[in-house]
């Protein structure tokens, strides 16, 4: 839903432009710490996978493995999710900067 603000209406005081800062920077905050455990999580799938070898069970492997992959893809798609959250919040504080000048 946009809000259609025309040039100079409805300027926005300090403490309303501060806490659309704060908000961009907490999802842009968030955004990085998903991406970081995304990698963290990859990175687990490949160590899981080289070590399959150790499991004696090949079924087990299989098993740890098809969940760790289902994990990374979920938390991809938690990503993909945050980052376009992030860059439809972006652009409206950027629309919404754009009119108070």
């Amino acid at each position: 839903m946009k809000t259609k603000i025309k040039k100079n209406e409805g300027k926005m005081n300090n403490s309303e432009l501060d806490l659309l800062k704060s908000q961009e920077n907490f999802l842009i905050n968030q955004s990085e710490s998903i991406s970081s455990l995304s990698f963290i999580l990859s990175d687990n799938v490949k160590k899981i996978k080289a070590a399959g070898y150790k499991i004696t069970e090949e079924a087990e492997f299989q098993n740890i493995l098809a969940a760790s992959e289902k994990v990374v893809k979920d938390i991809d798609s938690v990503v993909n999710a945050l980052n376009q959250l992030r860059d439809k919040k972006l652009s409206e504080i950027n629309r919404i900067k754009a009119a108070q000048f």
